[in-house]
């Protein structure tokens, strides 16, 4: 799918995922509360349907007046990410039924708590598939990063006594690119200063890559990221990052990590 499409196609699809939701919720509630004695399974299951369709309505409703205005704000102040699109959503969905529950009678509250946990939970989902749709790849970002408004955003740990891994950083930094890199020593101490939370002994025998919210990749997905910063290669990367494609760039790249200071030696001779 074109990546101008993604988008639309999101705001199109995520509010299905309130129908299940919301009914299946309905039906936990409804054993929960008694409902299903008081008046049968199959009662349950109609209002149950009911409040999915309703659900379903008020989820389109939202996103076409709240949610698409919300998501390109985001996407404009580079908040498109799935953590913020997942509380925004949750708060939207839950939002009506929190002002309800402060005004209902006690009795009513059971009721109006399954209906809050179905509106909480349908937003966040409906906000994650947006964002899950229009990126892509749930291990890529979702769009280019201005170079002039950004420091560098990738961070690239490179096994320094590799010659293979000295070549790879210098073509690396000769590329045009839409995303700065910086680089490190991998086990250095900047390194061990900057990302105490790392396990830098893997980092000697994968290539890591530390993304601008503390995001990690190692191996494959490694390279994958050095590929999509760069404005040559990035739908390279996009292809790796495929389900289909995936498998068989981890197996090469493991092999090449195995390898690297045997090449690297003949590559001297």
């Amino acid at each position: 799918m074109n990546p101008r499409q993604r988008l639309p196609f999101s705001f199109m699809v995520s509010p299905l995922v309130a129908f299940p939701i919301t009914a299946g919720i309905v039906v936990l509630g409804s054993f929960w509360q008694g409902f299903v004695q008081e008046t049968g399974l199959g009662c349950a299951i109609r209002v149950s349907l009911v409040a999915g369709l309703v659900a379903l309505c008020a989820d389109y409703l939202v996103t076409l007046f709240v949610g698409i205005p919300l998501s390109l704000a985001f996407r404009k102040f580079d908040l498109f990410r799935p953590r913020v699109m997942k509380v925004t959503g949750g708060l939207l969905g839950g939002f009506p039924f929190l002002l309800s529950v402060q005004s209902a009678r006690r009795e009513d509250w059971p009721g109006l708590v399954v209906l809050l946990a179905a509106g909480v939970l349908s937003g966040m989902a409906t906000a994650w598939l947006v964002w899950r749709i229009s990126a892509g790849s749930r291990s890529l970002p979702a769009s280019p990063i201005d170079q002039k408004e950004r420091t560098a955003m990738l961070t690239v740990l490179y096994d320094i006594r590799c010659a293979l891994c000295r070549r790879a950083r210098a073509w690396l930094d000769e590329q045009a690119k839409y995303v700065p890199l910086d680089y490190l020593a991998a086990g250095s101490q900047e390194a061990r200063r900057r990302f105490p939370g790392l396990d830098h002994d893997n980092t000697l025998v994968d290539l890591t890559v530390v993304g601008m919210n503390g995001e990690v990749y190692h191996g494959a997905k490694a390279w994958i990221m050095c590929l999509w910063a760069l404005k040559k290669y990035r739908g390279t990367a996009l292809r790796l990052a495929t389900p289909e494609l995936m498998p068989s760039a981890r197996r090469v790249i493991a092999w090449v990590s195995r390898n690297r200071f045997r090449m690297s030696e003949a590559w001297k001779t």
